[in-house]
C-alpha cells in the first residue's frame, strides 16, 4: 500500500534525509512533530508535491479540530 503521512519524531538535523526517504516511497504528507523544523527539508518535499507540516502534534490538531 502507498504510504499516507511520514510522521517525523526525530530531531531536526534527521529531516533532510527523512524527507528524501519519504519523497523516495512517493509519501503523501511529510508531519514533524513539535520542535521538529527544518526549513530546507521542508522546501525540498514541497517541491516534490508533498503536503509538510511542521512543529504540530497529530493528536493535538485532531482534538482541536474535531
Amino acid at each position: 500500500d502507498p504510504i499516507q503521512m511520514v510522521d517525523v519524531f526525530r530531531r531536526p538535523e534527521y529531516l533532510p534525509e527523512i524527507a528524501e526517504a519519504a519523497i523516495a516511497k512517493g509519501a503523501r504528507v511529510l508531519w514533524c512533530q513539535l520542535g521538529v523544523v527544518n526549513l530546507e527539508a521542508a522546501r525540498r518535499a514541497r517541491a516534490a508535491g508533498m503536503t509538510v507540516v511542521m512543529d504540530r502534534c497529530p493528536a493535538i490538531e485532531y482534538g482541536r479540530l474535531f
